[in-house]
């Protein structure tokens, strides 16, 4: 049985604290395969340089409402099921 593809988009804002841990946990998961895509509003830490240490993909969207990220990212995504998870979580 092949594992299903889960997409699950991740907002960002200045994340850097958290989101590695964050994408280790995602990349982690058994039984799975992740696509993750991370939805960043303009973080001005190393948020984008992890994601590129990751080879995690990113778009970019104006910040005001994470919400609009988390829409953005899915409509990017591809998997058969589809998931967010805060930065933080």
């Amino acid at each position: 049985m092949s594992q299903p593809l889960i997409s699950c988009v991740v907002p960002t804002l200045n994340s850097a604290a958290t989101l590695d841990t964050t994408l280790l946990s995602l990349r982690s998961q058994q039984n799975i395969k992740p696509e993750i895509i991370v939805a960043d509003s303009a973080s001005t830490d190393n948020t984008l340089q992890i994601c590129q240490r990751w080879e995690v993909p990113t778009t970019y969207i104006p910040p005001g409402s994470m919400y609009r990220a988390i829409n953005a990212g899915l409509h990017r995504c591809n998997g058969e099921w589809l998931a967010y998870v805060n930065s933080d979580d």
